[in-house]
């Protein structure tokens, strides 16, 4: 049970960093190959990708983040 639960935690520890990484990459550089847009809640997220946006990964804060080229 306990190696279970660190597993867990060393697994969402690292997708965490997976996706601060990626969104670093995605939204901070000086790329701007992309349009960038944000979904709190799943409608907002079907919105956005219904008008031609891409899912990218979710924040640790719970924040979709996607983007669409442009």
């Amino acid at each position: 049970m306990l190696i279970s639960n660190m597993r867990l935690q060393i697994e969402k520890s690292i997708f965490s960093r997976i996706c601060r990484i990626w969104h670093n990459v995605t939204y901070c550089s000086v790329n701007d190959d992309f349009y960038r847009a944000t979904a709190k809640t799943s409608n907002e997220a079907k919105e956005r990708i219904e008008s031609g946006f891409e899912y990218v990964c979710t924040t640790p804060e719970d924040i979709m983040l996607l983007r669409k080229r442009k």
